[in-house]
């Protein structure tokens, strides 16, 4: 089931899109308080809009002050996807982690282990 957010989501999509759009080509990063200003959106719906906007095959970046433009290169891809896959190996270094030490102190049967 979808929450709010994400059905805003959907709905505020193509309005981020056709703003991105307006800058494509450029350097110019729109920055995520921009864009929510401009589109009256939150910026957990932004997110979620420019996740959708991914799914579908754009090449929307984001830069690490929280700007976002599309790719001009197969370079800013594979650097954006890297910087993803590091964020997924520290996120699996955590959740191994956290259920090791939950089994020390729960038992694995609480773990669904046994």
């Amino acid at each position: 089931m979808a929450t709010e957010w994400t059905e805003q989501a959907l709905e505020v999509a193509p309005a981020v899109l056709e703003v991105l759009q307006g800058w494509r080509g450029s350097s110019y990063v729109m920055s995520r308080q921009t864009l929510c200003h401009r589109l009256g959106c939150s910026d957990r719906v932004l997110r979620a809009a420019i996740v959708e906007l991914r799914k579908q095959g754009h090449l929307i970046i984001a830069d690490e002050d929280g700007g976002y433009r599309f790719a001009r290169s197969v370079d800013e891809v594979l650097g954006y996807t890297g910087s993803l896959k590091s964020r997924i190996g520290s996120l699996w270094e955590v959740i191994r982690l956290m259920e090791a030490a939950a089994e020390r102190q729960f038992g694995p049967q609480q773990l669904g282990l046994l």
